[in-house]
């Protein structure tokens, strides 16, 4: 990965002050002396330094993204190096020692990894940070983001025609910020995921929302909302600022003209890379999916 881009996003990460307060006094609080403690998705090792600060006899730092000389770096300066064992690889293909008291898996709603890993390193009664994550969505108005991210591609650049293009960006789920725009209806949350009891690699769920006033709506945000050990929650919802996590922009093809009193069904689904949101619009129907974005062989080459 490039170096540059994972500087960029740990920078945003290990910037989020408020992010990291909450993992920080959660960690202090369940974490005990004498603890084995797997860090999926490491990083740059911040949550690893705070599980060996909280006096866990080992560390088991698992990322495939930021370099271990990097990593390796922030443990040597914060005193902990000797406690914390580094895994540069997919968590798929670690293969540790021995069973975790506490599973740290700050990677939002990554299912099949956190499958994995609930079987494979927690042990039984092992507790898991955070205890739930969940998705939340709420229709937007969002025309200077719509505008970027699929109208662009109604315009012919440098002489060249490529409004093919604008079906798959209608079809993708952009990672963006939606700071300042304004929900149009009532938050709900789609999809939940609890990693110390994951049983699938498949995620789905439903939401209604109603219209108290008439809007264009241009698609949907979703972002992720954390519920730590002992009632404590983070999350990141527009119209604040993203600030570590990205917030997800979910377009439609078609902006829909709504009036008060009209009701939207939503299904959201996720497996692995691929997201699909489908619903109707009163007696309009609506259905995307990334999955024409993947890249597929199919002439056998």
């Amino acid at each position: 990965m490039d170096p540059a881009f994972v500087f960029a996003y740990q920078r945003a990460l290990v910037g989020d002050e408020r992010r990291l307060a909450a993992y920080r006094e959660t960690i202090a609080r369940v974490v005990r002396p004498g603890h084995v403690v797997v860090d999926l998705g490491a990083g740059t090792g911040v949550l690893s330094v705070y599980a060996a600060r909280a006096g866990a006899a080992r560390v088991h730092a698992v990322d495939r993204s930021v370099s271990p000389a990097h990593l390796r770096a922030v443990l040597e300066q914060n005193g902990v190096a000797d406690r914390v064992h580094i895994h540069y690889a997919d968590s798929r293909a670690v293969e540790l020692p021995e069973q975790c008291d506490v599973l740290i898996a700050e990677i939002g709603l990554d299912e099949e990894v956190l499958l994995d890993a609930r079987r494979r390193f927690l042990r039984a009664g092992g507790v898991a940070i955070p205890e739930e994550v969940t998705f939340c969505m709420a229709p937007i108005h969002a025309p200077a983001a719509y505008a970027e991210l699929v109208d662009f591609w109604n315009t012919d650049h440098a002489a060249i025609e490529v409004s093919a293009l604008r079906r798959f960006a209608a079809n993708q789920v952009h990672r963006t910020s939606l700071e300042g725009v304004g929900l149009l209806a009532q938050p709900v949350v789609v999809l939940s995921v609890r990693p110390a009891h994951s049983d699938s690699a498949f995620v789905t769920g439903n939401g209604q929302f109603t219209f108290a006033s008439g809007a264009l709506v241009h698609g949907f945000a979703g972002w992720h909302r954390v519920r730590l050990a002992e009632a404590r929650a983070y999350d990141n919802a527009p119209p604040g600022p993203p600030e570590g996590w990205a917030h997800h922009f979910f377009p439609l093809e078609r902006p829909r003209e709504v009036t008060a009193g009209t009701r939207v069904q939503l299904t959201v689904s996720k497996r692995g890379m691929v997201w699909t949101w489908r619903g109707r619009f009163g007696s309009e129907g609506f259905d995307h999916s990334t999955f024409m974005n993947l890249a597929l062989v199919t002439d056998g080459s």
